[in-house]
């Protein structure tokens, strides 16, 4: 982004004026003794520090009704400077010239780093969140309104040109003059968790770019933008207004239960986050290095994982298989000092300097075929659960049918072989149950979020399948109560038996 810093060294008289140019943008204010100037005038004022400020105040009025100059934000701080930052990435040059009359210096153009304009609140859509406009000086606001850019892929570069949504509103809080908008059902169609057939998961967390202008005496003003990004998160009614969900890694666990055979992903927030280290028995395996500068918007939620486990699995496989024809006295130790894909702890170096850490226990089952439910959590991350014990299958089958008459007329007679109550259409769907094992107590919140998961797929028979899961009721268990812990869901295949896509 570039900054244009325009100093003022004089008052600008009546009749005298400035452009301002950026790239193939333009905008012409000429000072005016009227006290109700047209679109293009300002009153000049008494001083040099008069003159930035009613130029501040023009070029802002300005751009709020016609865009002159595309989307700005302008800064005044009460002395003789203003300042603009162009906030397009395709604006690369700005220049000022003075029409009649010496009151410039020479003006200055600067980079300007895009995160200085990041929104510092999270917007989760799944919880309502609230956007706040109010003037600058204190004055009663008659409207407001806000332009509101949602997109995916690169960050400003594939910004549409047109705001997605326009929001106008009147209604004044009993503060009058600041106006509130709830934001996040627009950003919600723009969320997007996906899973591709080859696993691959993809989560869009979209872009959220907001303008601000409200109305005062009359005037329309606008303010300074504010660049987001939108997760397909919640919060709890406790959790207050506009929840942050403030960890680092995206969990709410810090104990995770794995598949023996499988690797361990973990979802960050580049935010947050600056470093992933995995460790295994006390010696560091992987460093993952995290980027705060989020360029793309499946960047929002980034995974790491620590390193497939089924490598080692074969191999401790293949070592087995040859122990039954030779004598190895070694396989034991070998396999115990070779666990490559192993991890059993996870730090998480955090950008206020905090660590978060994680413990990882795997669990083998000899008897069952251990089934992964993939879903989106709380924070709008992908998180897994293992079901370790038996799971069945079942089918539902729908249909509707007609009674017919299969007689031939010809010679009063009809074949035994034709139906008499036809199918007019058969379908099925069907349902899966799951018995996860041994949880501890800490798995409860893993469990509550995937049942109010509004994503979830299967992994199942070597494919990804999305899946709804069908219980409405689920009572929590503890460790008092309970003593071991395990849980029995339900899911229906989120589609028909029949393929019916047409």
């Amino acid at each position: 982004m570039k900054k244009l810093e325009i100093e003022f060294t004089n008052v600008i008289g009546k009749g005298s004026g400035l452009t301002i140019t950026a790239g193939d943008r333009e905008l012409t204010l000429y000072s005016s003794g009227a006290d109700l100037p047209l679109n293009n005038e300002f009153v000049g004022g008494a001083s040099s520090v008069a003159s930035a400020s009613a130029i501040a105040d023009a070029i802002n009025v300005n751009n709020a009704a016609y865009g002159s100059l595309g989307p700005i934000s302008v800064d005044y701080n009460g002395d003789e400077f203003v300042y603009i930052t162009f906030v397009d990435e395709n604006v690369t040059t700005a220049s000022v010239t003075s029409l009649g009359g010496s009151f410039l210096s020479a003006s200055l153009l600067t980079d300007v780093p895009s995160s200085d304009f990041n929104y510092d609140k999270k917007i989760n859509v799944r919880s309502p969140h609230f956007y706040e406009v109010a003037s600058t000086d204190s004055s009663d606001i008659e409207r407001a309104e806000l332009h509101i850019f949602v997109y995916q892929g690169s960050r400003y570069t594939e910004r549409p040109t047109m705001p997605t949504y326009v929001l106008r509103s009147s209604a004044r809080l009993s503060d009058r003059s600041r106006m509130s908008f709830n934001i996040s059902e627009f950003a919600k169609s723009f969320t997007e968790t996906t899973i591709a057939e080859s696993g691959t998961e993809a989560n869009w967390t979209p872009f959220v770019d907001i303008f601000p202008y409200y109305t005062s005496n009359g005037t329309t003003k606008s303010l300074t933008p504010d660049f987001g990004i939108a997760y397909k998160g919640y919060g709890y009614f406790e959790d207050g207004v506009n929840p942050q969900n403030s960890k680092g890694v995206t969990i709410s666990n810090d104990v995770i239960l794995t598949e023996a055979n499988s690797s361990v992903q973990v979802p960050v927030d580049p935010n947050l986050v600056s470093r992933v280290v995995f460790e295994s028995n006390g010696e560091t395996v992987k460093i993952e290095n995290v980027s705060e500068d989020v360029t793309y918007s499946t960047m929002g939620l980034t995974s790491f994982r620590s390193g497939s486990a089924a490598s080692t699995s074969h191999e401790a496989n293949a070592l087995s298989y040859f122990a039954e024809y030779y004598e190895n006295a070694h396989l034991t130790e070998f396999l115990a000092d070779h666990q490559l894909g192993i991890v059993d702890k996870i730090y998480a170096e955090r950008r206020d300097g905090d660590v978060e850490v994680f413990k990882v226990k795997y669990i083998s089952e000899c008897k069952h075929e251990p089934v992964k439910l993939t879903f989106t959590n709380k924070f709008g991350a992908f998180q897994s659960v293992w079901f370790y014990k038996n799971s069945s299958v079942s089918m539902k089958v729908k249909e509707d049918s007609f009674r017919r008459n299969t007689l031939n007329s010809s010679n009063n007679s009809y074949l035994t072989t034709e139906h008499q109550n036809k199918n007019l259409y058969k379908t099925g769907k069907q349902s899966i149950k799951l018995n996860s094992g041994f949880y501890p107590e800490t798995y409860n919140e893993v469990f509550r979020q995937m049942m109010l998961s509004e994503d979830v797929w299967i992994h199942y028979e070597g494919k990804v399948l999305p899946v709804n899961i069908t219980d409405s009721n689920f009572d929590f268990e503890t460790s008092i109560n309970d003593k071991l812990i395990q849980y029995s869901i339900k899911c229906d295949f989120a589609f028909d038996a029949i393929n019916s896509i047409n």
